[in-house]
């Protein structure tokens, strides 16, 4: 051990940078999937207009996952 350095005053604080970069990844993916919840809704409202709604949104900044599928195009019973 080295005369004159805390290890667990840094250990905590080393600890704790890594927690606070962890949560601001977990609050990261929470805005994201709220981001794509809102826009699936406006998607499902708006769905059938026309020829079907769009894809969705991509997914997460770390993991990227695809696109939803398009909407149903509308039944012509006209």
């Amino acid at each position: 051990m080295v005369a004159g350095v805390d290890v667990t005053s840094d250990g905590e604080q080393i600890v704790t940078e890594a927690v606070d970069g962890i949560q601001g990844v977990v609050d990261g993916f929470a805005d994201n999937v709220a981001d794509l919840e809102r826009d699936l809704k406006e998607m499902e409202e708006t769905a059938g207009a026309g020829a079907g709604g769009g894809g969705g949104g991509g997914g997460g900044a770390v993991t990227g996952g695809s696109g939803g599928g398009g909407g149903e195009p509308p039944d012509d019973e006209d």
